[in-house]
């Protein structure tokens, strides 16, 4: 599989597994950019969503099921290697809707890493609607949570980019209903920040129900975005993940 509408390889070709990333809203590949060379065993691809990057012409879709379902197809007509999705924030819905998509297709992941979100059943409980938030508000939400440096929300011109893909993304998010039951047949592991002031242990911990073969948790030092901070264990902790799946996979 090469690059296409909905994915992009951001490494070198390699003989391991096929590591898709997603990103978080308003986020893009950027994030991910670093992860193929510190990752050298894998195949590194990330997620091209309308609005941004090489689809910046396109309008941003306030739906994740056209996400969903773009990124399996590509996925399924990319051939049988094996395939681990890893999705962080809005990321994390992405992979585990389109892991039981794949599911649904013949073509199930090896293995789904979510990272910093709350289970499906629980992505909406005691939350705002921050997709209506005026500026000022959001981009304090953004604050908040960390991971987006003072001088890019400081930027007046790049955030008149970001902000409408944000509100897109979040929208899509905010409409987001799980269909009831679902659960995916790779194992599952929840990852998270031990300082992340919206997702808990707790939070990780509900995703066990949505696995039908295995479920593991990790917490690593950081906020909302420890994959920074934390990259470097987060990484091996990918990287051990997947050298443990059985070696038919």
């Amino acid at each position: 599989m090469q690059s296409s509408l909905w994915l992009a390889r951001i490494g070198p070709v390699s003989n391991g597994a096929r590591l898709v990333c997603l990103p978080h809203a308003g986020g893009g590949t950027g994030i991910y950019r670093s992860w193929a060379s510190e990752l050298p065993k894998l195949e590194v691809w990330a997620a091209t969503l309308p609005g941004r990057e090489g689809r910046f012409v396109e309008p941003p879709l306030r739906d994740l099921r056209p996400m969903v379902d773009g990124i399996a197809a590509e996925l399924q007509a990319g051939g049988a290697r094996p395939t681990v999705l890893f999705g962080h924030s809005m990321g994390a819905i992405l992979a585990f809707e389109t892991a039981a998509a794949l599911d649904r297709l013949g073509a199930a992941p090896a293995l789904v890493l979510v990272s910093g979100s709350r289970a499906p059943q629980e992505v909406h409980r005691d939350r705002e609607m921050l997709s209506t938030l005026d500026d000022a508000a959001l981009i304090a939400s953004l604050r908040e949570l960390g991971g987006t440096p003072a001088t890019v929300l400081e930027s007046v011109e790049f955030m008149e980019l970001l902000l409408p893909i944000l509100r897109a993304d979040l929208a899509a998010l905010e409409r987001y209903a799980p269909r009831p039951g679902t659960t995916v047949r790779a194992p599952l592991v929840a990852l998270g920040g031990d300082a992340d002031p919206d997702v808990g242990e707790a939070d990780l911990l509900a995703w066990e129900a949505y696995s039908a073969t295995g479920f593991r948790h990790a917490l690593f030092p950081g906020d909302h975005f420890y994959l920074e901070g934390s990259r470097r264990a987060l990484l091996d902790r990918i990287a051990a993940e997947i050298a443990a799946l059985p070696r038919s996979v």
